[in-house]
């Protein structure tokens, strides 16, 4: 999705959701792809990995703040600078404070993508493994299907933050004739699951094989206690979509660069 400047048009399409639930749903974002580098900034969290994923690489308005929004938004881009980063404020309909968008002139806004919810309906496959760390295998494919995470150039960075993950653990690898050609991954955080890093092998593709790596991560997910799960998808990836078919929308957020 192409960045565009911000309008207030596209911010009020962030839609008004339960905010307790937005809250809670970037916080369990937050202990599920962790930055390597954070730093608190008044109520804001300023999130630095080494340019690995905007959501580890900007500025995170969690709280209200003694500051002003120009004394933030100052301070936010002076820190990534430092960084060789370019300054990125992840926009939700949580942001504190509620008026973050206006003034937000010269920014672009993009990026933006749905939290889709759904209740925890899995399936246990033959040729579905789940592990409690990334193997090889799911690597393997991670690193073809998304090398923006995991492939070479940035593969110490995703290794150190799944690493840095504190809650349980599952990885999905599915195979075809001991070839692995699908992945996932699951985090369980109390009652609820995230599902990340869904990628199938472009040699593999609409075969089933994300939908079979899916429930085999929510089957290991409700024996591990979880009941709801939870996602983000771009939202342009009609896809990924058709995939999660059976979840409901809870509420968009996107990205201000400057």
């Amino acid at each position: 999705m192409t960045d565009a400047p911000w309008t207030r048009a596209g911010h009020e399409a962030l839609g008004r959701p339960d905010l307790d639930r937005v809250r809670q749903l970037e916080r369990l974002s937050a202990r599920s792809w962790p930055a390597v580098e954070a730093q608190s900034l008044g109520g804001w969290v300023l999130r630095a990995s080494g340019g690995v994923t905007r959501r580890i690489n900007s500025a995170w308005p969690r709280a209200a703040s003694t500051l002003t929004v120009e004394q933030l938004l100052r301070a936010t881009r002076a820190w990534y600078a430092e960084r060789d980063l370019r300054a990125v404020v992840q926009l939700s309909p949580a942001n504190e404070p509620p008026g973050l968008a206006d003034h937000l002139d010269g920014w672009t806004v993009g990026g933006e993508t749905l939290v889709l919810e759904g209740p925890v309906r899995g399936t246990v496959h033959d040729h579905v493994s789940v592990s409690p760390v990334a193997t090889e295998d799911w690597w393997s494919v991670a690193a073809m299907t998304a090398p923006e995470h995991f492939a070479s150039a940035h593969g110490d960075v995703g290794r150190a933050v799944l690493q840095a993950i504190s809650k349980q653990c599952g990885y999905a690898v599915a195979y075809v004739e001991g070839t692995p050609v699908a992945v996932g991954r699951a985090v369980v955080d109390d009652d609820a699951v995230g599902i990340f890093s869904m990628g199938t092998h472009p040699d593999h593709r609409g075969a089933g094989h994300g939908r079979r790596v899916l429930e085999a991560l929510c089957a290991w997910a409700a024996d591990a206690g979880a009941t709801t799960a939870w996602l983000q998808v771009v939202a342009d990836n009609t896809a990924a979509l058709r995939l999660y078919a059976g979840f409901e929308l809870t509420y968009t957020y996107a990205y201000a660069t400057r």
